[in-house]
């Protein structure tokens, strides 16, 4: 089991970011417990390849952010999802954002999340997602939402598999 878990992480340490425009941190103003930043994240999944793209927003009262990056060696869609809730995370705290609310359409992992019941394929990312979550810096809630207040995301994250395709195509 240890050593799957080191592989699962190993893995998911070798990752390809793919066109994040870069942005300056949030305004301190919105980074306010009262009115918490919301998150949405999602991935998208091939089996084939085992590739996968990871899409986010980031939404204050008066910005919003898209971002994606592209993956490879993702063993699962499970293990994307759970990959794009890490990345977003890490977006956060590298922007200095206090509070957040991350939205998910993936109930089995946000399920996973907040009872902080394990899922073994993730180990290793639900303990960095447990992690940055509680953080001092760093205040999260984790809540469902349906697939279609998510289109943005999902949207975001099919653009980023498909970009990683065509960026091999051309070499």
């Amino acid at each position: 089991l240890a050593i799957k878990a080191a592989r699962e992480w190993d893995l998911a340490q070798a990752k390809e970011k793919v066109s994040t425009t870069p942005v300056p941190p949030i305004p301190l103003n919105h980074r306010s417990h009262a009115s918490p930043t919301v998150i949405r994240t999602d991935a998208a999944w091939r089996k084939e390849d085992k590739k996968a793209g990871l899409g986010w927003t980031v939404q204050t009262t008066s910005v919003c952010l898209q971002e994606k990056k592209a993956v490879q060696h993702v063993a699962s869609p499970l293990m994307a999802e759970g990959l794009a809730i890490r990345e977003a995370l890490i977006f956060c705290r590298t922007r200095g954002i206090q509070s957040c609310r991350l939205e998910s359409d993936c109930s089995q992992l946000i399920r996973a999340l907040n009872r902080k019941e394990p899922i073994s394929e993730l180990h290793g990312v639900l303990s960095d997602i447990a992690s940055l979550s509680s953080s001092p810096s760093l205040s999260v809630s984790f809540t469902w939402i349906p697939r279609n207040q998510n289109v943005v995301a999902d949207y975001l994250a099919k653009t980023a598999l498909c970009m990683v395709e065509a960026s091999m195509a051309l070499t």
